[in-house]
């Protein structure tokens, strides 16, 4: 469980998860999308 009491998404990489002072919750899956230039993962660098 997270400080909010809501427990995080099973693929939380990811997932953005959006709360709203009314009590909607709602995540947005991201993991399909692909990042490039300035957004993509920064790499391990050997």
């Amino acid at each position: 469980m997270t400080a909010s009491g809501l427990s995080p998404p099973m693929n939380a990489d990811r997932v953005l998860r959006l709360l709203f002072s009314d009590g909607t919750v709602g995540d947005v899956d991201f993991s399909s999308e692909r990042w490039t230039g300035a957004l993509e993962p920064l790499n391990d660098p050997e």
